[in-house]
């Protein structure tokens, strides 16, 4: 397979501010593709490695806390469900840290 273009974008990625890059594709549980970029420390002397850990975080959380208050806004109740919803907004935005611990 090609990879060349995924490559260049992934590298273009540095001009548009993102200091570090790093993709990797797995097929069948075996790793295709794997590509890295950038620097890892914000003096821009550390190149990244396979050995970087990444903070990652879901963004579908902070999408379904927003529908939710749309929805929520639409109905004629809802005050009433403002009141159930509100509580688990707060834990809704509380995105959850995951650290990558091992990587190909």
């Amino acid at each position: 397979m090609d990879f060349q273009k995924l490559t260049d974008f992934l590298d273009s990625l540095g001009k548009k501010g993102i200091p570090a890059r790093d993709c990797a594709i797995y097929y069948n549980h075996e790793p295709i593709y794997r590509h890295m970029s950038g620097f890892s420390d914000v003096a821009k002397t550390k190149k990244v490695s396979d050995k970087d850990i990444y903070w990652l975080y879901s963004a579908t959380k902070i999408a379904t806390c927003t529908a939710t208050l749309q929805l929520s806004l639409l109905r004629r109740s809802k005050q009433f469900l403002l009141m159930i919803i509100s509580p688990l907004l707060f834990q809704c935005l509380n995105t959850a840290q995951i650290y990558v611990y091992k990587s190909c």
